[in-house]
């Protein structure tokens, strides 16, 4: 029989191939289900695949053959449970530097058979394909063998991360059987995981083939001419605070306040402010919207800098803002936690667009690139249809990690770039926090020197 398609609502896609006939009937209708009720219908991107740029990191393709997982549940989301499994990678990854774009894997459902001799657990197995960021600084390898849960349900999760959490971890900040993804680290020392022997209690032994992709560009730029086309330089620049609710003396709203203080710095007195502040002081927590407009000899200047809790979280009025500031900003950008995905995931799902409209985005948080999915790319392709997504949008992402310390920082020198029309994507990305590994995505089109 020919098995469909399903399009989940988390943006990667699944296809059953071969498997028992009532499972594969229990495992459709809920994945169907949950995609209407979340999606309108497939990836407007997905005959495409944006070209990658970095200084710090190379592009990778990475194939899994046969991969199994266990599982007391196989007739409901399988899909997450093998993306469960697969972000086990993330923690290793993060070891050496890189990370992988899991938003946007594929994968393929080969078979559900039951398990001889078991009540209750089925085994899956699943091919799977998707980008790795790997860093520049270590040989590139044709394979990496990942350790994770044997077992995708509750049950295979709780047991394995009650097995290794006391011994693979090394930043235990809100740390728990849901997260252990992101914390584990199964390379340090005293971590049973890290001989990879395949006879660890709970481990799966997930074999990943990588090879370098032809994804990988260079000497792009930024679409300088398309954003001073109409004589401005239009910027909305959000700062997520270090923990919801902090006070003046948090980390993010340093930054917020470093970013005024940059923005100052650069481009002088504003000929129009939201605030009235004295020189020195700083907007804080008691001015968490700030618009700034400066004249200058390119132009003027229109910055916003907005400071949240957190981005899932946001009144109907500062998303009608926010909305407002989209629809003709040249450059937005986060800087805050990424949420284990879910800010990423939220603003990439916010904002309005407009046609013949090229826009630079920045996401600065913990490894965005594994979180941003295709949903700023189809937004963008929806008011551009004649065009490919890329050809009005460029994201930056992180393969690692953002220190708060230098978000202001990172923020503004992308700005200044844009405002001096000066750097190509390499040279931008070099001046951002070099353990964060940053890389763009979507430039492959630009024609900068060139006319857009």
């Amino acid at each position: 029989m020919t098995i469909p398609t399903i399009a989940t609502s988390n943006k990667f896609k699944i296809i059953v191939q071969s498997a028992n006939l009532k499972l594969f009937q229990l495992l459709t209708t809920s994945v169907v289900s949950a995609t209407f009720l979340t999606t309108c219908g497939p990836s407007l991107t997905s005959a495409s695949t944006p070209k990658f740029d970095s200084a710090s990191s190379t592009a990778l393709d990475a194939t899994i053959t046969d991969a199994t997982l266990m599982t007391s549940s196989p007739n409901y989301n399988v899909d997450s449970q093998i993306k469960d499994q697969l972000y086990f990678s993330i923690g290793l990854l993060n070891n050496w530097g890189s990370v992988a774009d899991l938003a946007n894997r594929s994968v393929v459902v080969k078979s559900i058979v039951a398990v001889p001799g078991s009540p209750s657990l089925s085994k899956v197995t699943y091919d799977a394909k998707f980008k790795i960021a790997w860093s520049r600084n270590r040989q590139i390898p044709s394979s990496i063998t990942v350790p994770v849960p044997a077992r995708g349900d509750y049950q295979g999760i709780q047991a394995f991360y009650s097995k290794y959490e006391g011994t693979c971890v090394q930043d235990r900040h809100e740390l728990s059987y849901a997260n252990f993804w992101y914390y584990i680290r199964p390379l340090m020392a005293g971590c049973p995981l890290a001989g990879r022997s395949g006879t660890e209690e709970f481990t799966y032994l997930l074999k990943v083939n990588t090879a370098v992709s032809n994804t990988n560009t260079s000497g792009k730029s930024p679409e300088y001419a398309k954003v001073w086309e109409d004589q401005q330089l239009v910027a909305t620049t959000v700062f997520g605070k270090y923990v919801s609710g902090g006070d003046n003396n948090d980390q993010g709203v340093e930054e917020f306040n470093s970013m005024y203080r940059q923005v100052l710095r650069d481009f002088g007195h504003p000929i129009s402010s939201n605030v009235n502040l004295q020189v020195g002081e700083m907007p804080g927590t008691e001015n968490p919207d700030v618009r700034l407009v400066f004249e200058t000899r390119r132009g003027k200047v229109d910055i916003n800098i907005l400071l949240v809790n957190t981005m899932g979280y946001n009144s109907t009025e500062w998303l009608t803002h926010f909305n407002e500031r989209t629809l003709i900003s040249d450059f937005v950008s986060y800087s805050g936690h990424s949420g284990l995905g879910a800010n990423i995931r939220s603003i990439a799902t916010m904002g309005k667009f407009k046609a013949n409209q090229f826009q630079l985005y920045y996401l600065n948080g913990c490894d965005t690139y594994s979180y941003l999915g295709t949903e700023l790319a189809d937004a963008h392709h929806r008011v551009n249809p004649e065009s490919q997504a890329s050809r009005f949008l460029d994201v930056i992402t992180n393969s690692m990690p953002s220190p708060f310390s230098s978000m202001a920082s990172s923020t503004n020198n992308i700005l200044m770039s844009l405002y001096n029309q000066q750097n190509n994507y390499r040279q931008i990305l070099s001046m951002i926090n070099s353990g964060q590994n940053p890389n763009v995505r979507g430039e492959e089109d630009n024609k900068w020197p060139q006319p857009f």
